[in-house]
């Protein structure tokens, strides 16, 4: 086995430095052709540990799509005050659009952040919305088992719910830091996953046919059928990625059969209203 010397080590910084330096040059162009580049025509706005990664990475596939720059841009939530132009520099020229071709985003904390409906629609009122929804339960779950393998979560699922029923009387909306809402967002596994009462604040600005909701399990289990809802949604022509690739997805793991029914029956009045006000069965169990 050879052993990296000192040159090596100085040849791996100065290609470090030299793709700092492409990256720097790259961006400021994109900055100063913002105003000659394109607003996002479709967002995917959630929800988190979805399918949003592997989604994206399906739009990459098709020829009529011109996805932004990279996933998960934040503007709504993190980086408003950055402003359009900001924004703008992660799309492509509109010149690279027409002729059917589209271009989009998806930042699954859309979907949760509390001025991010406002701030959406105040930019690109048109822009279609597409959310993926999982099984609240198991949604749950996976952010709880992310967190704990990012090492920011210290308690057991069943401790963590528990905290986070204890502070069901703390508004995120009433937070005035973005930075505090953005942390404390990051903890709520069970607020995450009542998806009525966030798609409520987006149905009372977008109009319910600009809005397509769509079962992850669905993306999961019949891709070619989900991925044609959307492209009929999109206006763009039905296509399949050259592999059905699972991206930042996590081995299953169980959940204890009884808190799983204790979030079973947590969920149920929720998922009722979900229902309801999205006009289709999810089945979840």
């Amino acid at each position: 086995m050879t052993v990296p010397g000192p040159k090596d080590d100085e040849l791996h910084g100065v290609r470090l430095f030299a793709r700092s330096v492409r990256r720097t040059i790259r961006w400021r162009y994109r900055r100063a052709t913002s105003g000659l580049r394109a607003l996002p025509d479709f967002v995917v706005i959630g929800a988190q540990r979805s399918g949003t990664t592997s989604l994206f990475d399906y739009f990459r596939d098709h020829p009529q799509v011109r996805p932004a720059l990279k996933k998960e841009l934040h503007f709504y939530d993190l980086h408003y005050e950055r402003g359009v132009a900001w924004y703008r520099a992660n799309f492509p020229r509109m010149r690279q659009l027409g002729g059917g071709r589209i271009t989009g985003e998806a930042t699954p904390n859309y979907l949760v952040y509390p001025s991010t409906p406002e701030r959406l629609h105040g930019v690109t009122p048109n822009a279609k919305l597409i959310v993926l929804l999982r099984n609240p339960a198991d949604r749950a779950h996976s952010a709880w088992r992310l967190r704990t393998m990012e090492g920011a979560e210290t308690l057991s699922f069943a401790e963590a719910l528990e905290r986070e029923l204890a502070q069901e009387h703390i508004d995120v909306a009433e937070i005035a830091d973005p930075k505090k809402v953005g942390q404390h967002l990051r903890f709520l596994y069970l607020s995450k996953s009542r998806y009525a009462e966030q798609l409520e604040r987006w149905l009372k600005l977008f109009p319910r046919e600009q809005l397509l909701v769509i079962k992850s399990e669905d993306l999961f289990e019949n891709p070619d059928g989900a991925l044609g809802e959307m492209a009929e949604f999109l206006g763009i022509d039905p296509w399949q990625p050259g592999a059905f690739r699972a991206v930042n997805k996590a081995e299953p793991a169980p959940i204890d059969p009884e808190l799983r029914m204790r979030l079973v029956e947590y969920f149920a009045p929720h998922n009722e209203k979900l229902e309801a006000l999205i006009g289709r069965t999810f089945d979840w169990k």
